[in-house]
């Protein structure tokens, strides 16, 4: 995996896994070109492979204080004004000058999401998630489908019986 994830550093990518984490820090300190992942995965796979004793003298105060930053940085804030003006009628939105919104069902989304990977795991959240968007997509283009009926064409013989009338009668539409 360190490997891969040094390779990816290499080719501007950055690794998985805990180099999430560390990626939103490289940025937020000004990481921007191949050699801040490239850096970022040498040294994950140097303190795994080699210096794992030395990661035991790091208080978990410290951990979890970098962690707490890096969510505070990561999460969109604005968000929540979107997701608190899908739930709010037109009139409250433009009063409160909320102008943009996430469709309701995707604020629901949000929601189930959110409970579910509490309640459950994340593997079971994200699938009733990406259900629940399924089933929305597919509603809504259900009400969006038009058929129309049209008589020209070179498949048009196709929609009318079976035929084997129109090809004796017309061989050209082949």
């Amino acid at each position: 995996m360190g490997l891969g994830n040094v390779v990816s550093g290499f080719l501007g990518g950055m690794g998985g896994n805990a180099m999430i984490g560390l990626s939103t820090i490289n940025s937020l300190n000004g990481g921007r070109g191949r050699m801040a992942p490239t850096v970022t995965a040498l040294v994950v796979m140097a303190s795994v492979m080699g210096a794992y004793r030395l990661l035991n003298f790091i208080p978990v105060a410290a951990l979890a204080g970098i962690m707490i930053v890096v969510v505070l940085h990561t999460f969109k804030w604005f968000s929540l004004g979107m997701v608190l003006a899908a739930v709010l009628p037109k009139t409250l939105r433009d009063r409160l000058n909320l102008h943009r919104k996430v469709p309701r069902i995707e604020a629901l989304v949000v929601l189930v999401v959110t409970v579910l990977s509490k309640q459950t795991n994340i593997a079971v959240a994200v699938l009733v998630g990406v259900s629940i968007c399924a089933i929305s997509f597919a509603w809504d283009a259900g009400h969006d489908f038009h058929l129309t009926e049209s008589l020209s064409g070179p498949l048009a013989w196709a929609s009318r019986g079976s035929g084997a009338d129109l090809l004796d009668s017309n061989p050209l539409t082949l």
